[in-house]
């Protein structure tokens, strides 16, 4: 009995050991839950509220920028441009006076801020974002970088990078180009230079432009190139859009390569379809020219060239009007030496007759006069 009583006591011993550990675990549990769900619910809620996926509009005036001011920085013997950028539009054309860099600062309060780092060393123009705070909405206002280039002489390279916003150049000429924008539309005018633009979403424009060695690149957009001067190896490529182009020089001066999935092909006034093997000028043009798009259009100097009345679409070229002529006079002359061949061989046959109709003719009055004789 004794025995039996010390291993009831034992084993209720064991179990409130056992007991009081699982609450104390329990416990310890329960508190890094409740831990855990603070530190995300206050996480959350110090985000940037730009990564809500819904905001009313109340939210979105209280966290927008409402207040801006512009700066100025004066610029001497300006020779290469680097910028790297977030939401910005920029702009670049020439001064009438001294040459400088205007860019906006936008602020809401004296905590958050979208400022600009500007720096200008031995001819070098350095731009870059820089986010005080937490960026915030941009609702009524957008921030410009506009730079104003002396009125004569080039520049020796720009390299840029823009996440969202526009490009507006103006009066440029540069020997190395090289800008990239994830969203947004290029527009440049009256410009010189060689390099690449590449688009992720948004159109890319030229006019009155002088490019050569050139890779002009956007996947959802157009390209349309008006009035400009192309020159050796050019590349042109958009997934989805049209491909539009006006040069100064005829077509037969470029070779010309275009492939495209789902849309015409125009050289000149001449429409191509179903050329997804690609096509090809083939021709000992100077300059050469790619153009690839898989949806959308591709126009190479509309209205160039002689007009096709009967035929809309064609595959192959057209024969002239010469070579139409020279092929019917050359029908005409073979189907004239035919006849004649003919006539000749019905005369030699009658001379044939003739001759042995005399010939037995002659035989038979030999006959006679031999019977007269006997």
């Amino acid at each position: 009995m004794g025995k039996n009583r010390k291993n009831t006591k034992k084993t209720d011993n064991k179990i409130k050991n056992i007991l009081g550990f699982s609450k104390k675990k329990i416990i310890a549990i329960v508190g890094l839950v409740i831990i855990l769900a603070l530190a995300i619910y206050f996480g959350t809620s110090r985000r940037n509220p730009i990564s809500n996926k819904l905001a009313t509009t109340t939210e979105i005036d209280d966290n927008s920028y409402n207040q801006s001011r512009i700066m100025r920085v004066d610029l001497n013997k300006i020779k290469t441009i680097n910028f790297d950028l977030g939401t910005c539009d920029v702009r670049i054309q020439r001064s009438n006076t001294n040459p400088y860099v205007e860019y906006t600062v936008l602020y809401r309060g004296e905590e958050n801020s979208y400022d600009m780092e500007v720096s200008f060393n031995e001819g070098e123009l350095k731009l870059k974002n820089k986010v005080v705070g937490k960026e915030l909405y941009m609702k009524d206002k957008i921030p410009i970088v506009r730079i104003f280039l002396p009125m004569e002489g080039g520049l020796d390279e720009i390299k840029g990078k823009i996440t969202a916003g526009d490009v507006k150049i103006t009066d440029l000429e540069v020997k190395n180009f090289d800008l990239r924008l994830d969203s947004g539309n290029v527009s440049v005018d009256n410009a010189y230079f060689q390099g690449a633009i590449s688009n992720g979403s948004g159109s890319i424009n030229l006019n009155k432009a002088e490019i050569n060695n050139t890779k002009l690149e956007t996947t959802t957009g157009n390209i349309n190139i008006v009035d400009s001067t192309l020159g050796n190896r050019l590349d042109f490529i958009t997934q989805t859009g049209d491909i539009i182009v006006e040069a100064d020089k005829t077509i037969d001066n470029y070779n010309v390569n275009a492939k495209l999935s789902v849309g015409n092909f125009i050289l000149g006034n001449i429409s191509y379809r179903n050329i997804k093997d690609g096509y090809s000028s083939e021709n000992d043009g100077k300059y050469k020219i790619s153009m690839r798009t898989k949806i959308g259009d591709i126009i190479f100097n509309r209205g160039e060239g002689a007009t096709v009345d009967k035929e809309e679409y064609i595959t192959n070229k057209s024969k002239s009007s010469t070579e139409e002529e020279e092929e019917n006079k050359k029908e005409t002359r073979e189907e004239s030496e035919e006849e004649s061949e003919k006539e000749e061989t019905s005369d030699s046959d009658t001379e044939d007759t003739e001759t042995s109709e005399d010939e037995e003719s002659s035989d038979d009055e030999g006959v006679d006069t031999e019977e007269e004789n006997n």
